[in-house]
């Protein structure tokens, strides 16, 4: 029911308060008063007010109508406006009975805020002048516009509060109908009307006739302006200016995004040419309605039945429709009601679909124009009546033309549209009372048969621009908020869990909290016993009472039992650090090696005691931990390997370690939950992408994948919440279109359906248009995965070994019936043929740009990335129906993706057969069908789809599976070299442990050792945990002679379950071999192979002296999977361990680097022996002292390099200059150990490219370079030692030093700055120190020589002791922070001589030199040290119980 029926009518006042720049005729002061005019009728005139020149006129005039359902409607109000008209009183002439007037000009008034719920409003209006009046004569010579000033108001809101929330105002607007038939023609005939019209509901019982007949034919020769004004829907105006509706536009050219019929490539060319040079139409008109809430409803419910509405145009002279009715008036009113013809009668078919999209409020394009026909009215529209014949029949039958000059519309009627035709011939009636006829046989006999005139439409390819907005949309789209609070409300809230440490690292962090647990309970005693123990400003306690003290706490501790206690506390996490982090697990039988351990686990107690104590006491910034070896984007590489190679625990324990690295990265979750996509736990695979959306909401590819599980499991309304959460969040998405759109089709809602695939393609064509060449698509976080800038997702799902068995989880109910239904439901339509158009809710706009691509096979691909095969296959068979697309080579190529993961490897084969007929040379498809055959064990033709994809100059968009397979297939057929190169190409690409492990066996297999243990330390290094990389080494460390590796290597293989059993054989022979080797060169007597076999064993002196760091540093079962523990053992084989150290992440042990060859009287003997006092001392300058404690100045650093650069300079060149010395040759090495240069790139990263012009030698410095000088020119063989000095500092202490600069001065981790200390032509540290070594003991100098070198080298550390004590007098001047590692408790760098408790037991015994360092150490915190002491105490006793 109309909601304004029988309501009470309101008042609308219009008052006009003043005038503004008025001129008169003869631009005098004059007479002039306002009319006020609304729907043609005049609401009254003002008093005849004096106009002064340039001054404003105070009218002060107000009128008023009534706004009812019966007189002027709302309706009238949104599309009829004020006319306001000034009117200029002329003087009256002689004999003049009347006043003459003239009008000066109109304005008009738009009503439209009363209808948006204002009461009132002002506007300053412009008064357009009238043709050839002084405003315009002012106008044209760039005057001032005249205005009114105008006021309109209501005493109450014209809407209730309801009624305007529920109303709606609906704008038509009718541009220019282009490429109009060539018979129009102004100049051949008599002035014609040009009308276009359509229907709309206005309340749920009328619907209003809309006429456009103000149009104007136009010439071709050039295109419509823009923007350009649209006209109000009235009659014409005396000024011709007035007629512009004010502020509103139409802006802009029809694009290939629009609506519309014409959108193909031949559409555009064809409307490019018409809009320019062909005749057309032009209307340029809006008409707006109102539409009350029954209106809106009954709108919405018609577009929702039939989408399409006719738009009618017509051509007729003016007086046309007149004479028709007048040769008639005689005739009976129906018999002029079926004979009334329509000149030029056309239709355009208005598809209003578009407006049911959520949040939809507007639709503009160019719709075709066909020839009129009853038939194909209601079969396409569902109507059965001509609404211009309509428009016509009254004023025909009343014998009367209509008024040819107004434009309007026809008064609002009840709606005909389900109406049954009128019978027109008496036979007719009888036939439909009777049944025998049915409706569309009645309306084919009335009609014509054929519409020459309209026919003329469909041959000059007519068109018409038309544009329909409404003020609201019909339906709502949910705001982003109300999506965001629902998607919470759906995903349960879980606490993040905190990062847990594992293997060593979980040990030692252990132990350390149980230290900080003991010294509490410690000091509790000692509190509870002599009071508060830290005072302030109290007096240090003298050493007898502090003994005494220490005596009665250690007694009270033994007594009271807690001594047993705390042991008993700390067992278990010592027994876990001596399993854990020493690696040991059985028994000592040597009593020498059980000594040096304690010894080592002693001191490596020691010191995290220390860490623990520091990190309790200090208030300093936690030290940053180290960044792991393997980034999450390697990780995610390797487990994807691992499931090609079906090792799914392998591949979970890389994605539990990845989220063991950072549990609050959404990305990791949502590979996690593919992971059980692919193994069919859709449970768990919900809860990671819920996990990740928890995380973080903006997370569109979980959000997705929540979308589609929700679906499977019958969630229908929490899928759409996810899906239309993720495109509100990424509007550009075109993943998230499509599943939306196919969310939609499969619950039958196919206009939303038709929005989503609609707004995915639109969004594919702005990225190519945007950026040719490359598509939209959807990245993990990003997208999100974003993991400091790394998101590299490797396509893996392509060659996964076997397809996975999936619990039969359907969301239409029924899949047989999947393929009909979409068949049927997609199926398009052409306007002319005569089916039912409720198919063709789908049908796709053509594409102005032919893709590439489909939205399908970009949603396609993301799906089987993450393995959601249903929908995949649901998106394929919409690519079969899309119009971009059909059976393409991308489609086969996915439907066989599909088929291989399903395992019909013989339905893949046969779509990898038609995707290779359409595009031969696609490397994606011959990979494919290189896992097909691969997967069906056909490795002969597996072999040459993979040389076939690799010889492509294209690379297949995953090359990684192809290079692994085919490298296999080459290692089964012993086509080694082959196999090398396959694998060389994997490691340089996608590096991971089974591309170097294949490469390793492959050098292996070709006798390449040296290479092959460089690959497979590579693939260790990546993954300590597989098995045949350590058989591989166990071989490799056989070969080369190195029992104790080869050993502990096979040891680990077996640990690891090695199954290979023909691998096993060949270890357990060659470790035969090996055993029988050695006997016989044992038992060798002949002096010739003698040597031979010593000169054998002297080949492996390099690989001895890593055993013992190789067996202690092994991993254990508990250590992590991405091989932390073996980067420590890499860095043990190019770090000094000359001096015993306990650096807290690692042990470090004293390496006596024996040999039974070395004599006493060697060079490298009695260097050690003979520097060694001077040794001590250049460590224990200040300067060094800060060094190793982290405590440097940055300037100091840079000058430190200064000093290192011209001390090497002058070395270097010295060298370079004997380097044919025979007391110097052996030792050349310039490409493994000059500094010259590494020092001059860290200078210039110090001091920028200039460094050169702001370095300068120091004077102790140039003391060191000028001895360099005098011996490298008097003395070569002198030269020895200052290289011994230095370049075996460098590889021992330096590497120190390095990390200890590194992390003080907070260096890049690339290595600028610290060049020096890299030396990239060594590979082991150790191994060339022991060459050196090797070489200077193999010179031949006599013993005075050998004594000179000594001397030389004393003085040499002598040289680098003035440059420290230089550099630390410098540092007293230098004014800024100290740079500060971080804090050290106890400084003992793993020398147990350094530890308070073992020097208070030594001084007892007498040493003076640990007296003197238990009294400084007590000097600085006596009552805190007797404390520490006691605690040491408890942990020494503690690991010596435990190992004894």
């Amino acid at each position: 029911m109309d909601p304004y029926q029988g309501a009470a009518s309101v008042p609308v006042h219009i008052t006009v308060l003043r005038g503004n720049n008025l001129r008169g005729i003869k631009n005098e002061p004059f007479v002039s008063f306002v009319r006020v005019e609304f729907n043609g009728i005049v609401l009254g005139d003002s008093h005849k007010m004096n106009v002064p020149m340039d001054e404003c006129v105070n009218y002060s005039f107000t009128c008023s109508f009534e706004c009812s359902d019966v007189g002027y409607t709302p309706d009238d109000l949104a599309h009829k406006p004020i006319i306001l008209t000034v009117i200029e009183v002329l003087p009256k002439e002689k004999k003049q009975k009347e006043e003459k007037t003239s009008v000066l000009g109109q304005a008009i008034v738009d009503l439209l805020p009363l209808l948006h719920g204002q009461w009132s409003f002002s506007s300053t209006v412009v008064l357009h002048p009238a043709p050839g009046s002084p405003s315009e004569i002012a106008l044209q010579d760039g005057g001032i516009k005249p205005t009114l000033e105008v006021t309109v108001s209501v005493p109450e809101p014209l809407l209730s509060d309801s009624q305007l929330s529920e109303s709606n105002l609906l704008a038509v607007t009718v541009e220019t109908a282009y490429s109009v038939p060539d018979v129009w023609n102004p100049a051949l005939g008599p002035s014609c009307s040009y009308v276009a019209a359509l229907q709309v509901p206005l309340t749920a019982e009328k619907e209003q006739i809309l006429l456009f007949s103000n149009g104007v034919l136009k010439m071709g020769g050039e295109r419509e302006p823009v923007p350009r004004p649209k006209k109000w829907p009235i009659g014409p105006l005396l000024a011709s200016d007035a007629q512009f509706i004010p502020g509103i536009c139409i802006e802009g050219e029809l694009t290939d995004l629009e609506d519309g019929d014409l959108t193909s490539i031949e559409d555009q060319e064809f409307r490019a040419e018409a809009e320019c040079n062909r005749k057309r139409v032009s209307w340029d008109t809006e008409r707006r309605c109102f539409l009350d809430a029954g209106g809106a409803a009954c709108l919405t419910r018609r577009i929702a039945e039939c989408r399409l509405w006719p738009v009618e145009v017509m051509r007729s002279p003016q007086t046309g429709a007149a004479k028709v009715a007048v040769g008639k008036a005689s005739k009976e009113k129906t018999q002029a009601e079926d004979e009334i013809q329509l000149p030029f009668h056309g239709v355009a078919y208005v598809d209003l679909a578009p407006l049911l999209y959520p949040g939809a409020k507007s639709i503009r394009g160019a719709y075709a124009l066909h020839p009129f026909y009853d038939s194909h009215l209601l079969l396409k529209t569902k109507r059965n009546m001509s609404v211009l014949r309509e428009s016509m029949k009254a004023p025909a039958a009343q014998g009367r033309p209509r008024p040819p000059s107004s434009v309007g519309s026809c008064k609002a009627a009840p709606s005909k549209v389900f109406e049954t035709l009128k019978a027109s011939r008496d036979n007719k009636e009888v036939a439909r009372k009777t049944g025998k006829l049915d409706q569309c046989e009645s309306i084919t006999d009335a009609e014509p048969q054929v519409n020459a005139e309209g026919q003329m439409y469909a041959d000059s390819r007519s068109y018409i621009v038309i544009e329909i907005a409404l003020d609201k949309p019909l339906v709502p789209k949910r705001p982003a908020e109300e999506l965001a609070k629902r998607v919470m409300e759906l995903i349960p809230t879980r606490p993040l869990l905190p990062r847990r440490p594992a293997g060593a690292a979980r040990a030692v962090q252990d132990y350390q909290a149980q230290i900080v647990t003991v010294a509490a309970q410690v000091l509790e005693q000692y509190q509870r016993m002599f009071g508060d123990a830290f005072v302030p400003r109290a007096k240090p306690l003298d050493p007898a009472t502090q003994e005494q003290r220490k005596r009665q706490l250690l007694g009270e501790l033994n007594c009271s039992g807690k001594y047993f206690a705390f042991k008993e506390q700390m067992k278990y996490s010592v027994v876990r650090i001596v399993r854990e982090k020493m690696l040991r697990t059985e028994a000592f039988t040597d009593p020498e090696q059980l000594q040096a351990f304690l010894s080592q686990l002693y001191v490596f107690l020691v010191d995290e005691m220390h860490v623990a104590l520091n990190k309790t006491l200090s208030a300093d910034d936690p030290e940053v931990q180290p960044e792991p070896l393997l980034d999450c984007s390697q990780l995610r590489h390797f487990a994807k390997e691992a499931l090609l190679n079906e090792e799914y625990q392998l591949a979970a324990q890389y994605y539990q370690e990845q989220l063991a690295r950072d549990r609050n990265n959404p990305s990791h979750w949502f590979d996690y939950g593919v992971f059980y996509m692919l193994t069919a736990d859709y449970l768990k695979a919900e809860e990671c992408f819920q996990l990740a959306v928890f995380i973080k909401q903006v997370n569109v590819p979980s959000l997705l994948m929540c979308g589609i599980l929700s679906e499977m499991s019958g969630r229908y309304e929490d899928a759409e919440t996810f899906f239309e959460r993720a495109t509100c969040i990424e509007p550009s998405c075109i993943v998230a279109w499509t599943l939306f759109g196919l969310f939609y089709l499969a619950q039958e809602n196919f206009i939303r359906a038709e929005m989503a695939f609609t707004e995915g393609t639109k969004q594919l064509r702005a990225a190519v248009v945007c950026s040719p060449g490359c598509r939209q698509e959807l990245v993990n976080d990003t997208q999100t995965h974003t993991e400091g800038g790394r998101q590299e997702e490797v396509k893996f799902s392509q060659s996964l070994a076997k397809p996975v068995d999936k619990p039969a989880v359907e969301v239409d109910g029924n899949k047989e019936e999947l393929g009909a239904q979409s068949n049927q439901v997609i199926k398009t339509e052409d306007y002319n043929a005569n089916a039912d158009p409720k198919p063709a809710v789908l049908q796709q706009n053509q594409s102005s740009t032919r893709l590439s691509t489909t939205i399908y096979i970009e949603t396609v691909t993301f799906l089987l990335q993450n393995f959601a095969l249903q929908m995949a296959q649901r998106a394929l068979a919409q690519q079969l129906l899309c119009p971009d697309g059909g059976p393409s080579s991308s489609y086969h190529l996915a439907l066989a993706h599909v088929q291989l993961l399903q395992g019909q490897y013989n339905s893949a084969e046969a779509s990898l057969q038609e995707a290779l007929s359409d595009s031969f040379q696609n490397p994606d498809a011959w990979a494919l069908f290189g896992h097909l055959k691969y997967l069906t064990k056909d490795y002969n033709q597996a072999q040459k789809c993979y040389e076939r994809t690799l010889d492509f100059v294209m690379d297949a968009s995953d090359t990684h599976p192809v290079y692994l397979r085919l490298g296999s297939i080459y290692l089964q057929s012993k086509e080694y070299e082959k196999a090398k190169t396959t694998y060389l190409r994997a490691c340089r690409s996608t590096p991971s442990c089974l591309t170097w492990l294949g490469l390793g066996i492959a050098c292996y297999r070709l006798g390449e050792l040296t290479e092959a243990e460089d690959a497979l330390s590579e693939a260790n290094t990546l993954n300590n945990r597989n098995p045949k990389v350590w058989g591989y080494l166990s071989l490799v460390c056989l070969q080369t002679g190195r029992k104790l590796e080869a050993e502990q290597s096979y040891k680990y293989a077996l640990k690891f379950s090695f199954q290979d059993e023909p691998l096993l054989q060949e270890i357990r022979e060659m470790q035969d071999h090996y055993r029988v080797t050695v006997l016989t060169c044992l038992n060798s007597k002949s002096s010739s192979e003698c040597l031979a076999n010593k000169r054998c064993l002297r080949l492996n002196w390099k690989y001895e002296v890593e055993i013992k760091a190789f067996s202690t540093y092994i991993s254990s079962d508990n250590l992590p999977v991405s091989g932390d523990r073996m980067s420590e053992m890499s860095a043990v084989k190019t770090e000094h361990s000359g001096t015993s150290a306990a650096n807290g992440s690692g042990l470090v042990y004293e390496d006596k680097e024996g040999n039974e060859n070395v004599r006493p009287e060697d060079l490298s003997e009695m260097l050690a022996a003979g520097t060694k006092e001077v040794h001590e001392k250049a460590e224990n300058t200040q300067f060094v002292k800060d060094f190793l404690r982290g405590r440097i100045r940055k300037e100091l650093f840079k000058l430190g390099a200064v000093a290192l650069y011209y001390t090497y300079a002058a070395m270097e060149a010295e060298i370079d200059r004997n380097k044919d010395h025979p007391n110097f040759a052996p030792l050349y090495f310039p490409n493994e150990l000059h500094r010259h240069e590494a020092l001059a790139q860290d200078l210039e990263y110090f001091y920028g490219e200039d460094w050169q012009n702001q370095i300068s030698c120091s004077p102790a410095t140039q003391h060191y370079v000028d001895r360099i000088h005098d011996v490298g020119r008097d003395d070569p063989a002198l030269l020895v030692a200052h290289a011994y000095t230095r370049y075996m500092g460098d590889l021992s202490g330096g590497q120190v030093l390095k990390k200890v600069a590194q992390r003080a001065l907070n260096l890049p981790p690339t290595g600028e700055g610290l060049k020096f200390y890299q030396f990239d032509g060594i590979h082991s540290a150790k191994a060339f120190k022991q060459l050196y070594r090797s070489r200077m003991n193999e010179l031949e100098l006599d013993t005075d020589t050998k004594k000179r070198i000594v001397k030389e080298a004393i003085l040499a550390f002598q040289f680098n002791m003035e440059v420290f004590q230089e550099l630390e007098e410098i540092g007293k001047t230098i004014q800024g922070d100290v740079l500060d590692a971080g804090p050290v408790h106890g400084d003992m760098q793993g020398d147990i001589s350094k530890c308070p408790y073992y020097v208070a037991k030594m001084a007892a015994s007498g040493g003076s030199t640990y007296v003197f360092q238990m009294a400084m150490a007590f000097l600085r915190n006596p009552t805190g040290q007797v404390l520490l002491a006691a605690w040491i105490a408890v942990v020494a006793g503690l690991a010596a119980w435990y190992l004894i």
